[in-house]
């Protein structure tokens, strides 16, 4: 607490000398209040410290910021590894047999080494054949010992999916590039979509085969989703409840964790920040995917999405630091020499 109070004055000076225009400083303004009544209603100043620290970053180079965030999961893992071996921390839960080597639980250090994965990738800015490698050692360093299916999808997707953004791009395609700007939205719209589903008589055949593919998060979406409802500048909610098993009346069963929670990043977003509090994070997201795109970002247009993915069925993936392309909408992008290089052999060879 004393060091967050004694970071919100540094980062309110550093958004002054930042040296935005008058017009920008309107916009700031509107959001912040924004982001003010939002604290008044759910007594959490998370989206606002995350706003603050993107608007004093408008000096700072973004591969900066991305090793500075480097170092600081690097030596989390290192430090949380380092204890699990010595037997300090071993509180962790083991779920699928899976290893949470001394954190809360395997899915929490599996996000953590997707993070450096994707933290690494962004800062090599293209994919290289040592790129394919660290992503096949961590799918099988994942598989054997975390045992996270989602972190293991998201890796496997990524190859994929960076060629595809790269295609877009470069041939110049404005159905891909829409899809690249507005794909936080359609996951939003996707997730709001499953709540609506979830109880219908419909979606009868499916709710066993979804709850069971997404290890029940639906159905704890859906639960939290009717007992709290929506707000526009959201609400106080503690979500957890470890008094009982969560029963789903839908399909009489109950699900396989002994405690209510969500575990979706946009679910949280609807019910704890409020439906007005999600506009500007969402024009934000479309804001840097366009400047991402003008200077052929690929990997990070990639991991963004990737990111966009991995926050509906993650809540951790809510917070800037694990959604990092945030900080890539002001900060400043030089580029460096190398890539000053390979852009003038390519406009050569284009020639």
């Amino acid at each position: 607490m004393a060091a967050q109070l004694i970071s919100y004055p540094i980062l309110v000076m550093l958004t002054i000398d930042a040296g935005y225009s008058v017009k920008e400083y309107i916009i700031i303004f509107l959001v912040i209040t924004i982001f003010l009544l939002e604290f008044y209603f759910n007594r959490s100043t998370s989206w606002l410290r995350y706003l603050l620290l993107i608007l004093a970053s408008r000096k700072v180079k973004f591969d900066d910021i991305l090793r500075t965030l480097l170092i600081s999961f690097s030596t989390i893992f290192l430090i949380g590894f380092f204890l699990y071996l010595m037997g300090i921390s071993d509180a962790g839960i083991g779920r699928r047999n899976g290893i949470s080597f001394g954190f809360i639980e395997p899915n929490t250090v599996s996000m953590i080494i997707i993070t450096i994965i994707f933290l690494i990738l962004c800062l090599q800015k293209r994919l290289k054949v040592s790129s394919l490698v660290m992503i096949l050692v961590t799918i099988i360093f994942i598989n054997i010992f975390t045992k996270t299916q989602t972190a293991t999808l998201v890796l496997i997707l990524l190859p994929f999916l960076y060629l595809w953004v790269k295609r877009g791009i470069d041939k110049d395609k404005s159905f891909s590039k829409f899809i690249m700007k507005a794909f936080q939205i359609l996951v939003m719209i996707f997730t709001c979509l499953l709540l609506y589903l979830y109880p219908q008589a419909i979606f009868n055949p499916f709710r066993n085969i979804v709850d069971g593919f997404f290890s029940y998060r639906p159905y704890l979406n859906y639960n939290n989703f009717v007992k709290y409802g929506l707000s526009l500048f959201g609400q106080k909610i503690d979500f957890f409840d470890t008094a009982n098993l969560a029963y789903n009346y839908l399909t009489g069963s109950l699900s396989n964790q002994r405690y209510n929670t969500v575990d979706s990043a946009y679910v949280t977003q609807l019910l704890t920040i409020g439906i007005i509090t999600i506009i500007p994070i969402y024009m934000a997201y479309i804001q840097l995917i366009k400047k991402a795109i003008k200077n052929k970002r690929y990997m990070l247009i990639t991991v963004a999405i990737l990111c966009s993915c991995y926050a509906f069925l993650e809540n951790n993936y809510n917070e800037a630091y694990y959604f990092f392309p945030y900080f890539y909408l002001l900060s400043a992008d030089v580029k460096s020499k190398s890539e000053e290089k390979d852009l003038v052999t390519r406009r050569f060879d284009d020639a």
